[in-house]
């Protein structure tokens, strides 16, 4: 599954009071990111994303994405557990003069569809287990 979210950041929106946009989701493993930068950000606009409180892109605590009209890719293996499955955006912009849209795209597949050799020797054992091998 893809998701797409609008991550609308107002003008002059300083760093210690950030928009902040939850990203809900599916449980399973994130294994792509998408951030864009539309035209106009001039690399003033920022965002980072953090998942239980803690920031996990970029890795760095403290530190944020910023482009001008270009789109940062990130393929990934992060596992969301069923019950703690959203991503929080936070953005902000100090020093400029219009609002600006991100978007964040995130990608989600089943855990068993990403390892699908997990899911084999899961099975397997089972099938062990019934004839009596181990």
């Amino acid at each position: 599954m893809y998701y797409s979210y609008p991550v609308v950041v107002p003008a002059n929106t300083l760093e210690s009071a950030p928009v902040v946009t939850n990203i809900k989701l599916t449980a399973g493993v994130i294994h792509r990111i998408e951030c864009v930068f539309p035209p106009g950000c001039q690399g003033m606009v920022h965002l980072a994303i953090s998942h239980e409180g803690t920031q996990q892109w970029p890795e760095t605590h403290g530190s944020s994405f910023a482009a001008e009209d270009f789109t940062i890719v990130i393929d990934d293996r992060y596992e969301l557990p069923a019950d703690i499955n959203e991503l929080v955006a936070l953005a902000w912009s100090p020093g400029t003069s219009y609002p600006h849209t991100l978007t964040v795209r995130v990608g989600v597949l089943p855990k068993e569809v990403f390892e699908p050799q997990s899911a084999l020797s899961t099975g397997l054992n089972k099938l062990l287990q019934l004839i009596g091998v181990k």
